[in-house]
């Protein structure tokens, strides 16, 4: 059926439930507000009717502005589409601009993928490459604290990359050292270490300290001197304000890490070292 252009009440207008964005700057928009009231409305809204009313399919920002400036109706695309038509147009329709955070992208790549559409066809249809696809969904796979860490910029999304094949629970090791060190080159040479131990405990191995008749090979005694360095250095780290108030926020919530623990924890691992060194000859 062809679309139809209507002028539709703003106030029989609903936001669509498959909106990805979930942040929408204010002084954004304010400007885009004054932009339409002096130029008008470039570009009509695209709406479907449901239940004798009108869904919003694309232009959450414009619907967003005219209601800032008053409007009673806008013009509108009015399109007969299904709700899975509406919900991928929606989908796209937002991931194409450029002011998503990651989350919000990673968040929309994922409905893409729930209904069956594969990491080379969301590329090919947005015009990305695949390790920007990938690289996107790959937040999903991580701790909550870690996916805000990302998407208020507190990290790269790149550390996505240097987490991948790492315990999770040593993802706030790595964490930890891109706080202090702000290089994601560093990050991945410890990350290295620990996928090579192929083991959850970041430090020894197998839940404990290994003992002298366990038997060190010098080889394996070296593997084991830099996953040693890599402790030391978490051990080592030192706390300045702005250190502080970003791991303030990132351990927040479920896991309750105050940065006294954290002190405490560094102590500990430090003392720990100290005692396993005597265990091992190169």
């Amino acid at each position: 059926m062809t679309p139809q252009l209507l002028e539709v009440e703003v106030g029989r207008i609903d936001p669509s439930p498959h909106q990805p964005r979930h942040y929408f700057a204010e002084e954004a928009l304010a400007e885009l507000a004054q932009s339409i009231k002096e130029n008008g409305l470039l570009q009509p809204l695209t709406v479907r009717q449901v239940n004798g009313r009108y869904e919003l399919v694309a232009g959450e920002r414009r619907l967003r502005a005219v209601k800032i400036l008053h409007w009673e109706k806008v013009p509108a695309l009015v399109e007969t589409l299904d709700e899975g038509q509406a919900h991928l147009l929606t989908v796209v329709e937002n991931l194409q601009r450029a002011d998503l955070t990651p989350l919000e992208e990673a968040n929309g790549f994922q409905e893409f993928r729930r209904r069956g559409v594969s990491e080379e066809q969301i590329a090919r249809k947005l015009g990305k490459g695949l390790p920007y696809i990938q690289l996107r969904l790959g937040i999903l796979d991580l701790h909550p604290n870690i996916q805000q860490g990302i998407d208020k910029g507190a990290l790269p999304v790149g550390i996505v990359n240097c987490l991948r094949g790492v315990p999770a629970n040593c993802h706030f090791h790595l964490v930890d050292i891109y706080s202090r060190t702000r290089r994601l080159e560093t990050v991945e040479v410890a990350a290295q270490v620990l996928r090579q131990q192929n083991n959850p405990n970041p430090l020894f191995g197998a839940g404990q300290l290994p003992t002298p008749n366990q038997g060190v090979s010098k080889g394996n005694g070296k593997i084991l001197e830099e996953v040693v360095k890599l402790a030391e250095d978490i051990a080592a780290k030192a706390w300045n304000s702005r250190q502080q108030s970003f791991h303030e926020e990132l351990w927040q919530g479920e896991l309750g890490i105050t940065l006294k623990k954290l002190e405490m924890a560094r102590d500990n691992l430090t003392n720990m070292i100290r005692e396993g060194r005597k265990y091992f000859t190169e």
